[in-house]
């Protein structure tokens, strides 16, 4: 059974927040052009060891929303509910925000941080290869966000696409495959310049020195397939944070945790520190 909690933000902002489950607190953040409808498969097994805090971030209702205004989001939900000891889940973009509630906020009330595929910084430059694609400089980042100015949900399914190692023809026939077809029409419904916004500000963001400062576990999930970063990233992560524990899953790309949903949730819990 899956509850509501309006939230009253610091800026005036109203957010529902889904609640289900019962057990220690839970908030996941999920990622850019994402939304909590992509969870709600493991939300269902992760409710029934935990309670569980998801929504849509504000850029489905806002423009100007930054990296920064979201994590300042997850501090409002925990300062209202009088939230402690916290599983904080965070994938692709909710990774980002998740690091930023960090930078912000401290890890004092968190018990477990989960991390699912993300460099800590995503443009890269002659001493910073380990970004998008390997290889994505300030200037692809300019062209990029022009492109989802003028055909936002072209750019974004070519953002999803250039990635893979594939040949043309092969990325031809995905784009025209029933999956992109759904997200192509999905993303007709946004607002350009709301996402674009928040690309800009995580885009631009640098948690490398934020990761040494994490005073919690971590667990690291990873996809040794993962089309925009790579295993190469996933243990500089590891490396560069206290307490971390990597797992990284064959075969499985950007979406390790859907991939292996079982595996994800029962190191969830075993991180935490739950009876399973």
């Amino acid at each position: 059974m899956t509850d509501h909690v309006k939230v009253k933000l610091d800026d005036g902002f109203e957010l529902n927040i889904n609640k289900a489950g019962q057990g220690p607190n839970l908030i996941i953040q999920h990622g850019w052009t994402g939304s909590t409808t992509d969870w709600k498969p493991i939300i269902d097994e992760l409710s029934q060891h935990f309670t569980c805090y998801y929504w849509d971030v504000r850029t489905y209702y806002q423009e100007n929303v930054t990296i920064d205004r979201l994590a300042t989001d997850v501090q409002n939900l925990i300062d209202q509910e009088g939230l402690t000891d916290i599983t904080l889940v965070g994938h692709s973009m909710g990774a980002l925000i998740s690091w930023e509630y960090i930078n912000l906020f401290s890890c004092d009330n968190l018990r477990l941080l989960v991390i699912i595929d993300q460099t800590p910084k995503i443009i890269t430059d002659n001493s910073w290869q380990l970004g998008l694609y390997h290889n994505y400089p300030h200037e692809d980042n300019v062209i990029f966000e022009q492109n989802l100015e003028d055909n936002f949900h072209h750019a974004v399914i070519d953002l999803i696409l250039n990635g893979q190692e594939m040949s043309d023809e092969e990325r031809e026939l995905i784009r025209k495959s029933n999956f992109m077809e759904d997200r192509t029409e999905r993303l007709k419904d946004f607002n350009p310049k709301a996402w674009t916004d928040t690309w800009k500000s995580l885009s631009r963001k640098d948690f490398r020195e934020v990761l040494k400062t994490i005073s919690v576990p971590v667990y690291l999930a990873y996809g040794d397939k993962s089309n925009f970063y790579g295993i190469d990233i996933a243990n500089y992560v590891k490396e560069n944070t206290p307490n971390a524990m990597l797992h990284i899953y064959p075969g499985s790309g950007h979406h390790p945790h859907m991939d292996y949903k079982d595996d994800f949730v029962a190191k969830v819990v075993e991180y935490a520190e739950l009876d399973s």
